[in-house]
């Protein structure tokens, strides 16, 4: 389960920082910060780092915060430091979505 504070203003953006698990028990909470973090009406940082693992749930989730924010015109920055997360990405072949920002440390 994520802990309470992972989603914070800083400054001029609206910082979210994803679960250890970002897999179907976490997405019901991870999915209504990111909804919180899309109706403040200003950018997005999504902290992927501690994310480990990770399952096709998760990934849908931020598949569609990433098309609703680019819908609403919401920019969204993703900070990736692990493997995991790029990883699986790149299987689905939705980095175009995420950006340069979600290359894991061997690329």
């Amino acid at each position: 389960m994520p802990e309470r504070e992972q989603s914070r203003a800083q400054g001029d953006a609206t910082c979210v920082s994803l679960p250890e698990s970002m897999d179907i028990t976490s997405v019901r909470a991870v999915r209504e910060q990111l909804l919180a973090a899309l109706g403040a009406g200003v950018p997005v940082e999504l902290h992927a780092h501690p994310v480990s693992r990770t399952d096709t749930a998760g990934l849908q989730l931020l598949v569609a915060f990433l098309r609703e924010a680019h819908a609403r015109q919401v920019p969204v920055s993703v900070h990736a430091a692990g493997d995991v997360l790029p990883a699986a990405v790149r299987r689905l072949g939705v980095e175009s979505l995420f950006g340069p920002a979600i290359r894991g440390r061997d690329d």
